[in-house]
């Protein structure tokens, strides 16, 4: 119990919401890509809602005690999962960080012409949104991506459109 306590504190800080290790585990729930961009993701978030689990039995269930629900394992998991926030190991930080080289990576990449497909772009971009609507009613990170996105996809296709009038006006310029 002391060590749920400890991640308890752990995420209330992190994630600044009282609903503390819930409110973790919500955030993982509500990750797109999570699973594929971090490994062990589902196994951890398995973990911490069985532990949530035992840890409202606990509390709530008059013939339920931490003896007998517990083995010393379970401590040793969920202080390894604290010491893995504290070093910015733990899913929500390895994901964090694995978007941010994937956006590195794209800012290199100047995009050509030829490679952009704005239909198809709009499109998954209405389908994010609408999905994410649906599955992610309240959660401020999801509606915080579905604007990313968005903007991106505009962003893009603003380039794009003044990469063609450029064309077009030297197309112009060049035919008189």
């Amino acid at each position: 119990m002391n060590s749920y306590k400890h991640l308890e504190k752990l995420c209330g800080e992190i994630m600044r919401d009282e609903r503390r290790v819930s409110a973790y585990i919500d955030e993982m729930t509500c990750t797109p890509f999570g699973p594929s961009l971090v490994a062990g993701w589902n196994n951890d978030l398995k973990k911490l809602k069985h532990y949530r689990h035992i840890r409202n039995l606990i509390a709530h269930e008059p013939d339920c005690s931490e003896e007998s629900l517990c083995v010393p394992s379970d401590s040793v998991w969920i202080e390894n999962f604290c010491t893995r926030i504290l070093n910015l190991s733990d899913p929500l930080s390895l994901y964090r960080r694995a978007l941010e080289e994937q956006r590195k990576a794209q800012v290199k990449r100047i995009p050509q012409p030829q490679d952009l497909d704005f239909e198809n772009a709009v499109r998954t971009n209405e389908n994010f949104n609408k999905s994410s609507a649906n599955k992610n009613r309240g959660n401020k990170a999801a509606k915080h991506a579905a604007a990313a996105c968005f903007a991106a996809v505009f962003i893009v296709a603003a380039i794009a459109v003044l990469i063609l009038m450029l064309i077009l006006f030297l197309f112009l310029l060049t035919a008189e």
